[in-house]
């Protein structure tokens, strides 16, 4: 068998042929599948931010004042829906702003998680109509990065976010408890210091003249700085 009729049966053979096109396609078949697979994870995951973005303003749009630890409590529930993702990259920021009588926006505080909360100087984009004359509205803007395997590829990441707006319940705006020690940017200070109302006065009182200094109790006045003083009778 000379070198031509070897070449002339090989064109010929028609065995393996599937093989071989399956070891072409496979690879390309594989990779859309897992594609496929990530992306539905991704639309999944935007739909969860975009729910528990709702929620954190829920919450704290039924209280007509706020202290860190709602705030904590109703961030922690929007933690908790993004599960089964991890929480750990969400990132939220809370912020309440109000309206005069002639329409002018006010920040009132802010809060946040995972990132640098809203100031004064730094409000959050209202659409036209969210906020009315002598109201309030709570924003929550909630940043999610979601990576994939594909992370070299231009579409391999995606980082979704989501901004609710909830107007109060119960009063005009949702103001700050600032009788807490609370960690909310507040406007005009830059935090909350926390404690009671303090008086000038130092603690315990001297008894009035004339009484037995011994026969009463004296209260020591530790309360938050306004001291009261009791003396015996004679």
């Amino acid at each position: 068998m000379n070198g031509v009729s070897l070449f002339r049966r090989f064109g010929q053979d028609r065995g393996g042929v599937s093989a071989v096109e399956f070891a072409l396609i496979a690879p390309l078949l594989i990779l859309a599948y897992v594609g496929l697979v990530h992306v539905t994870l991704a639309l999944s995951a935007d739909r969860k931010i975009t729910s528990a973005a709702g929620t954190v303003a829920d919450l704290i749009a039924q209280n007509d004042t706020v202290d860190s630890a709602i705030i904590a409590d109703a961030i922690a529930a929007g933690q908790a829906i993004v599960q089964p993702f991890s929480a750990d990259p969400l990132q939220v920021r809370v912020t309440s702003i109000r309206s005069d009588a002639g329409g002018a926006v006010h920040f009132v505080w802010g809060d946040a998680r995972g990132t640098a909360p809203r100031s004064a100087g730094d409000m959050p984009p209202l659409p036209p109509g969210v906020l009315l004359p002598e109201g309030g509205v709570v924003v929550v803007e909630v940043s999610y990065p979601f990576e994939t395997p594909f992370s070299g590829v231009k579409f391999g990441n995606f980082n979704f976010t989501e901004t609710a707006y909830m107007r109060p319940r119960r009063s005009q705006y949702v103001a700050m408890d600032t009788t807490q020690n609370n960690n909310p940017t507040v406007p005009d200070s830059g935090g909350i210091s926390g404690g009671g109302a303090g008086g000038s006065d130092s603690g315990a009182q001297e008894p009035p003249s004339g009484s037995d200094s011994g026969s009463g109790p004296v209260d020591s006045g530790n309360n938050n700085g306004r001291g009261r003083g009791r003396g015996g009778n004679s």
